[in-house]
């Protein structure tokens, strides 16, 4: 993410803490990436600090189901994820959000894609609000499981 921001007149905003927060500042000021690390946030605080955003990028190597990426969508971010399993079941390349590689060129595309285009970042944040309250909400999503626990 740090190399993908790298070029791009916008701050990257990191969530959460880990061992690696020193490597990532040094990579930061290598690549001249602006960087604000929030550490952890709390679940009352979190809609706000996604909202103070506009774009949410989830580049993973492997996901289950992406919490992370739920709430940004449910807050109306347009969202970046990386072409893998638990990412393509939720977000439908540039109708809800945008699908990219796990590589740096990728990510940086897709990022500078949606910071010139505001009617892209505009309906890809309506459809993905929209994609949370139809197929993901609380009640969708035990009507589903329900669905499982019959067939077993």
């Amino acid at each position: 993410m740090v190399e993908a921001f790298s070029g791009i007149d916008a701050e990257l905003v990191i969530v959460g803490n880990g061992s690696q927060k020193e490597e990532i500042e040094k990579l930061a000021l290598k690549n001249k990436t602006k960087i604000d690390f929030k550490g952890i946030v709390s679940q009352d605080d979190l809609p706000s600090v996604l909202n103070s955003s506009s774009i949410f990028v989830l580049p993973s190597f492997s996901e289950g189901n992406p919490k992370s990426l739920l709430e940004a969508m449910s807050c109306g971010l347009a969202c970046i994820g990386s072409n893998i399993e638990g990412i393509i079941s939720i977000i439908k390349n540039k109708e809800n959000g945008i699908i990219c590689g796990t590589d740096v060129e990728s990510i940086n595309i897709s990022i500078k894609s949606l910071l010139v285009d505001k009617d892209l970042v505009s309906r890809i944040s309506e459809n993905a609000r929209k994609s949370i309250l139809e197929e993901f909400s609380l009640e969708k999503v035990i009507e589903k499981e329900l669905l499982i626990y019959k067939t077993i």
